[in-house]
């Protein structure tokens, strides 16, 4: 059944974000050729020409800006609709647990936060493409890749276990980013009758705001122990790679607080379900 709700909610999802990705493909070429065309051609004595080759840039890449947001506003439009709306009464009534509901949400939602991510990558190869630069964009990522020609196999797994720490990272804030939303759409939609997505919004705000506090407050009070703790380091071994570990170290413990608050707000978000929808 959990198969099922992933499989309905991700189709849901593809239909309103297709349409959004081939507009952002196509513009993406629109505004690749614009910026060769007037690399290319002599457009400096035609005022006009040049206006509207400009303008044309500018709106295509207005788009393929505005298309990973639009997916966004897609997947969490449905969660409320599914939810918090008419369809919400057969939705609560499957033969199925609250939990599995949310959970199917939410890795929805974060498989469309990867599609996203990797339309948005594609979506600049291909405007780099239709620039011409596309050679220059190859050779730097091969520079990139040939650091690792010119380092040891320490060094070389180092720079793998941080990428590797850096990715787990950006899932861990994509995921917390995405129950957080979720959680403010549930309690914005189960505390007010009336305006239920600006209340949402404003709890989001809220919410989002005693994070980046609380943040605040973490790093202050933790700057002064990680100083010493490398002062410490740096009289005991000179080497580098005990500032790389206590660093590995720091990065981990960034990890499972970023894990914990994505927890946090998906146990609360079902929590709250379950206290507000009891239907049994």
């Amino acid at each position: 059944m959990f198969g099922k709700l992933l499989k309905h909610d991700f189709k849901a999802v593809f239909k309103g974000s297709l349409p959004l990705i081939l507009a952002a493909l196509a513009a993406a070429v629109i505004g690749g050729l614009s910026i060769n065309f007037m690399t290319n051609a002599n457009t400096r004595d035609n005022d006009i020409l040049e206006a509207l080759i400009a303008l044309s840039t500018f709106l295509s890449y207005l788009v393929v800006i505005s298309a990973p947001i639009g997916i966004q506003i897609i997947v969490f439009s449905h969660f409320y609709k599914n939810l918090f709306t008419d369809e919400g009464y057969l939705t609560f009534t499957l033969p199925v647990k609250r939990s599995s509901i949310l959970l199917s949400k939410t890795l929805n939602a974060a498989i469309w936060t990867a599609i996203s991510a990797a339309t948005t990558f594609i979506l600049i190869m291909v405007s780099i493409a239709c620039t011409g630069a596309l050679p220059a964009a190859i050779d730097v990522f091969e520079s990139i890749l040939s650091i690792f020609k010119f380092t040891s196999f320490t060094d070389a797994l180092w720079i793998v276990v941080y990428a590797i720490m850096a990715v787990l990272i950006s899932v861990a804030l994509s995921v917390m980013q995405i129950n957080l939303i979720q959680f403010c759409i549930t309690l914005g939609a189960t505390l007010v009758k009336k305006h239920k997505i600006l209340a949402s919004v404003g709890i989001y705000y809220a919410v989002n705001s005693a994070l980046s506090f609380l943040a605040q407050i973490l790093a202050i009070f933790s700057i002064e122990p990680i100083t010493t703790w490398f002062d410490y380091i740096s009289r005991t071994d000179q080497t580098p790679y005990p500032y790389l570990f206590a660093i590995l170290i720091i990065l981990l413990i960034v990890f499972i607080f970023i894990s914990v608050i994505a927890v946090i707000f998906y146990s609360l978000s079902v929590f709250r379900i379950k206290s507000r929808f009891n239907l049994s």
